[in-house]
Parts: structure tokens; C-alpha cells; sequence
């Protein structure tokens, strides 16, 4: 699915498109430690704004952006690739160099 971006959007801004861990891992930290490592990476190379979308009604996924730091911004689609419609809303944050 093709996303674009408003006009307005900063010109340093990337998305993450997808982090997904085996069941036996959750709740060990293997989550937090890759996602710091995605974030650090995107700094260090230049990025000031990450983004992601999460299914609405995944409340496991949004509390772990959430407890590291990410928010809604508002911005919210419905995608229907895989044949059934889902509601996504994104989730921003600034990456810290």
C-alpha cells in the first residue's frame, strides 16, 4: 500500500513499516531493545520524525509505542489489502540525535 505524504510534512521523516516478534519473546525487552536500535539508526542517519501505523484495535501494540514515547497524531485510513478492512491510526515521534 502506497502512502503519500502531505505537503507540509518535513522533509526528514521515515515510517517504519512493520516490527513483528514471535509470541515467546514478548514482555523479555526483545521489542524495546530492536526498536531503540531502529530509532537510534534513523537518527544517525539524519531523520528528525519517525512514523507508524497500528491497527486501531491492537491495544498490545499501541501500549508499547506508547510506553516508548510514540502518539497519535490524528491521521487515521482504512486499508483493505489483505481482502478485509481494517482502521489504522498513525503514531509519530521525534528521534533524538
Amino acid at each position: 500500500m502506497e502512502r503519500a505524504w502531505s505537503s507540509d510534512a518535513p522533509k526528514r521523516r521515515t515510517e517504519i513499516s512493520a516490527i513483528y516478534l514471535s509470541a515467546e519473546v514478548w514482555g523479555a525487552g526483545v521489542g524495546r531493545r530492536l526498536m531503540a536500535a531502529a530509532l537510534d539508526s534513523l537518527a544517525a542517519a539524519g531523520y528528525e520524525q519517525a512514523t507508524l501505523w497500528v491497527v486501531d484495535g491492537n491495544m498490545r501494540a499501541r501500549r508499547f509505542y506508547e510506553r516508548g514515547g510514540w502518539r497519535p497524531d490524528g491521521a487515521v485510513q482504512r486499508d483493505e489489502s489483505d481482502g478485509f478492512p481494517l482502521t489504522e491510526v498513525r503514531y509519530r515521534r521525534a528521534l533524538r540525535r
